[in-house]
């Protein structure tokens, strides 16, 4: 069962998160690169994952890596969008077993017996500096560029992709989300959220309110 929901938000012209559902597959990805550039990048690199899904060519990292491919063509052929880039976490469900991959800083969370776990890891500078001990987890919810990644789609034609295996058992919550989420929503109060709320959709638009 599943719910989804996306906001403009209170201070940006273009919603640039995009958002893919085509069961067993579900992802999340969020456009950077100005107005235009941020929503063309997230979209294209979804339906470019949907398409070889759908086709079933590949592996669901081979999908990303050609998402990368297509979102880097883009933005050196088109001046319009030049510079453009992309987050990109997505699941695809197995029976008991999650595949996870990951790019960029939004995140997927697993929600079981009460208990919320991040289970992706941001690529950003303020995460290589908690893992070097320069700052601390806390310092780094606030640190004035925590938004810069180390890592997206787009930017370079070849892409590392993280992915592992999870394995789920029933009553077991995944959350897919961008920064829009984790950048305004306390991990506290998202897990309040998601504990309080069994509704998925009623949850999704909950979340979305909080932010």
């Amino acid at each position: 069962s599943v719910g989804a929901a996306t906001d403009i938000g209170q201070v940006r012209e273009g919603n640039e998160d995009s958002y893919l559902i085509v069961e067993p597959l579900y992802a999340v990805a969020d456009g950077m690169g100005g107005h235009r550039g941020g929503e063309v990048a997230s979209s294209l690199a979804l339906e470019t994952v949907q398409g070889m899904f759908e086709r079933r060519e590949g592996s669901l990292a081979e999908q990303v890596e050609e998402a990368n491919r297509a979102v880097f063509d883009r933005s050196k052929s088109d001046r319009k969008v030049s510079g453009m880039g992309t987050t990109l976490t997505a699941a695809q469900i197995d029976g008991n077993r999650v595949h996870l991959v990951h790019v960029g800083d939004s995140r997927a969370y697993l929600l079981r017996g009460g208990e919320l776990r991040r289970i992706t890891e941001d690529h950003t500078l303020v995460h290589r500096m908690v893992m070097e001990g320069e700052i601390s987890e806390e310092e780094a919810e606030t640190h004035p560029q925590r938004s810069i990644l180390t890592r997206a789609l787009g930017v370079d034609r070849n892409i590392q992709v993280d992915e592992g295996d999870l394995e789920v058992t029933p009553g077991d919550r995944l959350l897919l989300c961008t920064d829009g989420l984790t950048g305004m929503v306390p991990e506290g109060q998202i897990r309040e959220i998601l504990v309080e709320t069994v509704d998925p959709q009623e949850a999704a638009d909950k979340l979305v309110g909080g932010a």
